[in-house]
């Protein structure tokens, strides 16, 4: 017995730690009325999907300009896996965006990673209530863009609609600003 509990501990660091924790936040964020799923299927979808290994080495060869392209991939092989992993969910574009967003916002997106580009490349999670706040703050400096947030529904988002969503959230940021700093509109920390 004690030499497993030892065994158990030498695999446990940090990254395993923050694995951990990013993984039951992330499950709990996207894991919504119509698309429920368990922390334990949302922890074997990243595992599977092997997003720890970026967790574990965010100074990664990725270039922050395919970041794009990156998040796609993640989201199709996350949807694929909950297929087996979590069918009763029906994961869509929104539901996996989300699961990977909070994952890397818990586990990366922090003082000691803010340098890094490719964490502040990294795309925020997005939901109604983040999507009410940038309508509200457009509400009368840009109409069209405010309107453009109000209709839009993140758990159904296909991948054309995440990724225009990801489009203008960059647009109402600026090129040079991390896309972590939209969260300013979410009210959830209040």
């Amino acid at each position: 017995m004690r030499k497993k509990a030892k065994s158990q501990e030498a695999g446990y660091d940090i990254v395993e730690h923050v694995h951990r924790l990013s993984s039951w936040a992330a499950s709990l964020a996207a894991s919504q009325p119509r698309h429920r799923f368990k922390a334990s299927a949302g922890l074997a979808i990243i595992e599977k999907a092997k997003l720890k290994e970026f967790l574990r080495n965010p100074h990664s060869a990725v270039d922050p300009t395919s970041i794009d392209s990156l998040h796609r991939e993640w989201r199709m092989t996350v949807i694929g896996i909950a297929t087996t992993e979590a069918p009763q969910a029906q994961f869509t574009h929104g539901i996996a965006a989300k699961l990977i967003n909070i994952y890397f916002k818990v586990g990366l997106i922090t003082i000691g990673n803010q340098q890094i580009k490719l964490v502040n490349a990294l795309h925020p999670p997005i939901d109604s209530m983040v999507l009410e706040g940038l309508a509200d703050d457009d509400r009368e400096s840009n109409p069209v863009r405010a309107a453009f947030w109000r209709t839009r529904r993140w758990t159904r988002f296909d991948c054309k609609e995440y990724e225009e969503v990801i489009q203008k959230v960059r647009e109402k940021l600026g090129p040079k600003t991390p896309l972590w700093k939209i969260e300013k509109f979410f009210p959830g920390h209040q």
